[in-house]
């Protein structure tokens, strides 16, 4: 999540606006590849606190751009979708790879 926030930051910076697409599209495109890659992790990992954390990043988000109702709700859907799939992962036994190794003997 932090690179995605770095790459995004600096392209602000250099003064990249999205060109021919609306900063709102490119806003969603970079919160579901966001969303997409959580998923992946939690899933494979069955990592509660990495998805704490995913969600704690998309609710600030939703907060920040409190002005742009689309992104608010893309946020807030993506928090909500990490989590799930964090619950369901880690309560579904046989799935994924526990988040602690087992010891080695």
């Amino acid at each position: 999540m932090a690179t995605i926030a770095n790459v995004t930051q600096t392209l602000v910076w250099l003064g990249f606006r999205g060109g021919p697409v609306a900063e709102e599209v490119w806003a969603l495109g970079v919160l579901a590849l966001g969303v997409v890659i959580a998923a992946r992790v939690v899933m494979r990992h069955r990592d509660m606190a990495y998805a704490a954390v995913i969600a704690w990043a998309y609710a600030g988000i939703a907060v920040n751009q409190r002005d742009t109702p689309v992104v608010v709700a893309v946020a807030l859907v993506g928090a909500a979708t990490v989590v799930l799939l964090a619950l369901t992962s880690r309560f579904r036994p046989g799935r994924g790879r526990p988040s602690v190794p087992a010891a080695a003997n």
